[in-house]
């Protein structure tokens, strides 16, 4: 039986646009936890069975729309919290890209999108680092590339 690989989590790092060289993106040091999730939004009704007017109903869906998000929390410098408290504070998005870090073969790959940053909360100083805990709200399409 072939045993799957150990991934290291810092091999899952979230990104976020340079201010001076948009289309490239820069590392944010330190997220100990990132992630995201997708949903899909529904339009639901139920219909009666006229055969059998005592039966159950049954949901039917048709699908509109989808969302992203994407939440992270660890320890970052003052200069890069700066920047996230930036994105925070300027009404409007920022792209920010979460790369799995593997080879394509092992399922490498890229998630990229503009999103808003909805919540960013500060927990602490330490020695120079500061805590936080984020959320980023997506806005449009999440972009899917495998790693080159």
């Amino acid at each position: 039986m072939a045993t799957q690989d150990i991934v290291p989590g810092k091999r899952f790092r979230l990104y976020r646009e340079s201010d001076e060289t948009p289309g490239e993106f820069e590392f944010l040091c330190m997220g100990t936890t990132v992630g995201f999730s997708r949903k899909r939004d529904f339009e639901d009704a139920t219909f009666p069975d006229c055969d059998d007017p005592d039966a159950e109903e049954e949901r039917k869906s048709t699908p509109r729309g989808r969302s992203w998000d994407f939440k992270f929390s660890g320890k970052v410098d003052a200069v890069r919290l700066a920047k996230i408290e930036a994105d925070y504070d300027s009404g409007g998005t920022r792209k920010y890209q979460l790369l799995m870090d593997l080879a394509a073969a092992k399922g490498g790959r890229t998630y990229t999108g503009e999103a808003w940053v909805e919540t960013l909360d500060v927990n602490k100083a330490d020695n120079g680092w500061v805590s936080f805990d984020a959320s980023l709200r997506g806005d449009g399409a999440l972009v899917t590339a495998a790693v080159a």
